[in-house]
């Protein structure tokens, strides 16, 4: 599908917005977020950087470089290194579910060169201006934390930090039924990156709670694909490729979409301002001594449809 991506444009972002860093793990719905940022005429995208988790490394990367390259932007892309992989692993059958996301976008005329992940987020974070840079991180945070520990300086250059993952006052999706998949890969970085809220940094958490307000099937689906071409009804082809996104009795999620648009529109959630502790499982608990503070995204305010808010940032 070559020309999938034919005469599709995007309205290029504005100098007045934000800079942002998107750190994704090559989920299908991650691939969703990263339409929503590009979307945006309020934020620039810096760079992309891929962690160990949802999906296979080489796949996602020609993903992201081909997502990139349709929109002509000629932005950097880092790769997770080998010894990056958590304590944990997503389920294979889930890995897989992405690997044809390459096959909806045409090649790049230039291929993009990729880099380290960890060295790439030092350089984007050492080089962001003045108004500092906001980081998307929808996968397991390993990326992240090897690239701050040891330079903590850095969360100054990050003015804020907005995460998919774990699961305050719901059940896990990871096995047990404790921890969300993203926390449960890589416990250690999740426990150290919500520990610099205590140096400062503004962390926005976007758990299970919230994202469990955004489900979705075949008619949402349907819907997407229905739109003109651009980036609502290329949502609709990522979403297609996700079995359980189509078959009825199947539970999906706008995960990380829901993530990007806390990003993009926090004013269409509620909030509590939590200190958590990250168990060994990646399991999330209050607690007074805990890691905070965490602004932590609970439910999308009354009256707000958050789905077809989605639908509003892709069109």
């Amino acid at each position: 599908m070559a020309g999938f991506l034919a005469g599709a444009t995007l309205t290029a972002a504005s100098s007045r917005g934000g800079t942002v860093i998107v750190d994704h793990d090559g989920a299908i719905d991650d691939y969703v977020a990263l339409l929503m940022v590009l979307r945006s005429t309020e934020r620039r995208l810096a760079g992309v950087t891929i962690s160990f988790g949802n999906s296979h490394r080489e796949e996602a990367r020609e993903a992201t470089e081909r997502i990139l390259a349709a929109y002509d932007r000629a932005v950097p892309v880092g790769v997770h290194a080998d010894n990056l992989r958590g304590k944990n692993q997503f389920p294979p059958e889930w890995r897989r579910s992405a690997n044809g996301v390459q096959q909806l976008f045409g090649r790049p005329a230039r291929p993009l060169a990729s880099a380290d992940a960890t060295d790439l987020l030092r350089r984007l974070l050492s080089s962001a201006g003045p108004g500092g840079v906001e980081v998307l991180a929808t996968g397991p945070l390993s990326n992240l934390a090897a690239a701050v520990r040891g330079r903590e300086t850095l969360i100054r250059r990050m003015n804020r930090l907005v995460v998919m993952g774990g699961a305050v006052g719901v059940p896990g999706n990871a096995p047990g039924g404790v921890a969300e998949y993203n926390f449960h890969v890589d416990p250690e970085a999740a426990d150290y990156v919500c520990s610099l809220a205590r140096r400062g940094l503004r962390i926005e958490l976007v758990p299970l709670d919230a994202t469990n307000h955004l489900p979705i099937g075949r008619p949402f689906v349907e819907r997407l694909l229905s739109l003109p071409e651009g980036p609502g009804r290329q949502a609709g082809q990522l979403l297609s490729l996700a079995k359980t996104a189509l078959d009825p009795g199947e539970a999906y999620y706008l995960w990380d979409a829901a993530a990007a648009l806390v990003l993009l529109r926090s004013d269409l959630f509620t909030y509590e301002t939590l200190h958590l502790k990250v168990t060994p499982e990646g399991g999330t608990v209050v607690a007074r001594d805990g890691r905070g503070p965490i602004r932590v995204a609970m439910r999308p305010r009354s009256g707000v449809r958050a789905v077809e808010e989605v639908v509003t940032l892709l069109k």
